[in-house]
């Protein structure tokens, strides 16, 4: 996780979003939600392209608003993003990853 992150912020959005992808999946396949919301979280932080807060927020506000997730940098929660299901959670990174093809990193 450590590896997706520094790519992220060094502008290589595309590799670590395929990180991500990768991780994503396997914390949804073994349940491991602890782990997901903090990947959730970090996924959520990267650099967006347009178009991509919207899913960015409900990362953030469903991560914020669960239970079992591990403490953040502060509460981020947007009042105007209604708080999804898991399922609609993954579906939503899921969706967000798949939206930023090859070629978009700021490198």
């Amino acid at each position: 996780m450590g590896l997706l992150t520094v790519r992220g912020r060094a502008g290589r959005v595309h590799e670590a979003l395929e990180g991500y992808r990768e991780v994503v999946g396997s914390f949804a396949r073994t349940g491991n939600w602890t782990h997901q919301w903090a990947t959730l979280r970090d996924l959520a932080d990267l650099p967006h392209r347009p178009g991509d807060h919207e899913p960015a927020a409900l990362l953030l506000t469903a991560e914020d608003q669960a239970p079992d997730a591990p403490a953040g940098a502060g509460s981020r929660t947007r009042t105007d993003v209604p708080v999804p299901s898991r399922e609609a959670v993954i579906d939503a990174a899921r969706d967000a990853i798949a939206r930023n093809p090859a070629g978009a990193d700021r490198s």
